[in-house]
């Protein structure tokens, strides 16, 4: 007879209780959630940022060194990469990426934001970096698009220049990290 009272009594929560509690659970997350989504999306802009400071910076030595290997006469390197193309620069910024995990390099002529259809494995810091004629031109094909002169034209190069460097996040290029040396 105890053990009939003992379960009777109101030992637990009505379902109107329960509902009630639920609700203000359900009204308390989705007040956080957007909290929460702001605050990956600002971290993840910082970290876009950071990379693509990071980048440029190594960058801008590869493109220091190839300049004044190319006013001395010499062949251009940095830690035993031969650093007198686009490819070679590419290895060489690659070598030296601290995040390779997080991101790749890719070395790019053109200064126009690139389409994401060839970045889309992984996030990429695609860096433009042009070459320059003694006239202070970029160097172009027919179609006005810059090119990298074949060996026998190497004389035509005056110099390089680091444009600018993209962050692609998932294939798409971030439009607010668009580094040009300043941000």
């Amino acid at each position: 007879m105890k053990l009939r009272k003992l379960f009777k009594s109101k030992l637990g929560f009505t379902l109107v209780e329960l509902l009630v509690v639920i609700a203000m659970m359900a009204v308390l997350a989705a007040i956080a959630v957007p909290s929460i989504a702001s605050m990956q999306t600002k971290d993840d802009e910082a970290f876009w940022a950071s990379s693509c400071e990071t980048v440029y910076d190594n960058a801008n030595t590869v493109v220091k060194a190839y300049n004044e290997a190319l006013a001395e006469g010499r062949v251009a390197k940095i830690a035993g990469y031969n650093i007198e193309s686009p490819v070679g620069m590419q290895q060489c910024l690659r070598t030296e990426n601290n995040h390779a995990s997080d991101y790749e390099i890719a070395v790019v002529l053109s200064a126009e934001a690139p389409s994401g259809s060839d970045y889309t494995v992984c996030d990429t810091v695609v860096v433009c970096i042009q070459f320059i004629d003694h006239n202070g031109d970029v160097l172009v094909n027919k179609d006005g698009q810059p090119i990298f002169p074949a060996a026998s034209k190497r004389d035509q190069i005056a110099g390089a220049q680091l444009v600018c460097v993209w962050y692609m996040d998932q294939g798409k290029p971030t439009p607010a990290h668009t580094f040009n040396g300043e941000q």
